[in-house]
């Protein structure tokens, strides 16, 4: 399982500790990321860390619209191969803001 620790972006985190239960991943949202991630990474026997941010970076890159966890799914497998190699370098410490500026 995933923790917190292991993210790269800087979320916001709720003081209960409980993902959104609207059915949709609030990109901003630590809770909400986590459990999408852990999700996924369950559903397609992913283990490794560098496999948490290619998804994370892909889960900030995917279309503003696309917050159903069908809808994230399909594009992170879609965009599987698009994380580049050097990226985990100029993630550490990046706000979400922060992803369009650079790329």
């Amino acid at each position: 399982m995933i923790k917190k620790e292991s993210l790269k972006y800087n979320y916001n985190w709720s003081p209960t500790g409980i993902p959104g239960n609207d059915g949709n991943t609030n990109v901003s949202n630590g809770h909400d990321v986590l459990t999408f991630i852990n999700w996924f990474f369950k559903e397609h026997g992913l283990m490794s860390l560098h496999n948490v941010e290619r998804i994370e970076w892909l889960i900030q890159k995917a279309p503003q619209n696309y917050r159903s966890k069908n809808e994230l799914c399909s594009y992170v497998r879609k965009n599987w191969d698009r994380f580049p190699e050097d990226m985990s370098k100029k993630l550490v410490g990046k706000s979400i803001e922060r992803v369009g500026e650079m790329l």
